[in-house]
């Protein structure tokens, strides 16, 4: 393993753990170059990065390593009003009906380190494509934190809705063209514990306005119609993970992308 123990105008460089110097009285700082045990990633320095030394006195600088972590996610599978439904094409297309939501689910798992909590950073995506229909469509943005939930239950800290890049607020309208798709994009930091599976559920979309809104379900937005309809969908979901901290040992299995979902509307309420 590399280091190097520095103070003003000198340097000492390290190339095996236990090894033990002599320098001059000040205050020396150890960073970390590189090696460490195989598939680990550094964790900490402790006592502290930055030490001073007393003549006649001897510090210790105790670098500690951590088993590297794998944050992962895969499609589950898409889901009309909870129930599951497979992929599709245009000549299949699900016929939906006011107030169903449209739902994607995701698996997520953070491996290594065995228990220990980790924060994750997850952006969820949905591209929303008119195809074809005979009037206007608006998403009303709802933005209702209760529709991203995971099992088992994780805390989260901070949930961000943006749409085409540009972050939106509840209960604003936005138009949909044809053949223009758009895509909205939810961005939630986690605390999952290492070694447990997520499923994660985000209830993008509401067929229409949800004319008794009790106790859900939540969406992040419903489709608004004006006209007699019929009206065609191709729906897209996507999720990536991130770790807060730490080094991820293979971020080729941090995203994951839906098939397209394609759905109907025949008319009003």
């Amino acid at each position: 393993m590399s280091y190097t123990l520095s103070r003003a105008g000198e340097t000492i460089d390290g190339a095996s753990l236990g090894e033990a110097f002599t320098g001059t009285s000040g205050t020396w700082t150890c960073a970390y170059v590189s090696g460490g045990p195989s598939r680990a990633y550094l964790a900490e320095i402790t006592p502290s990065t930055t030490q001073a030394l007393a003549g006649g006195d001897t510090i210790t600088f105790t670098l500690n390593f951590q088993e590297a972590q794998n944050a992962r996610v895969e499609l589950v599978t898409w889901t009309i009003n909870g129930q599951r439904v497979k992929p599709n094409d245009p000549k299949t297309a699900y016929t939906v009906a006011w107030n169903d939501i449209i739902a994607a689910r995701f698996r997520q798992h953070v491996a290594g380190c065995e228990g220990d909590m980790v924060m994750v950073e997850a952006h969820s995506e949905l591209s929303v494509h008119y195809e074809k229909g005979t009037g206007s469509v608006q998403l009303h943005i709802l933005n209702d934190a209760a529709a991203v939930v995971k099992q088992p239950a994780a805390e989260r800290s901070s949930l961000v809705l943006s749409l085409d890049g540009v972050s939106v607020l509840p209960d604003t309208y936005h138009d949909l063209a044809i053949c223009t798709p758009r895509l909205m994009d939810v961005e939630t930091v986690w605390q999952l514990e290492n070694g447990t599976e997520y499923t994660e559920t985000i209830n993008w979309l509401r067929i229409g306005e949800d004319l008794q809104p009790v106790n859900g379900p939540y969406v992040m937005a419903e489709l608004r119609f004006a006209g007699p309809g019929p009206f065609a969908f191709a729906l897209v979901s996507s999720t990536s993970v991130d770790l807060v901290h730490g080094d991820d040992v293979d971020p080729d299995n941090n995203y994951a992308q839906s098939p397209p979902l394609y759905i109907t509307m025949p008319g009003g309420p």
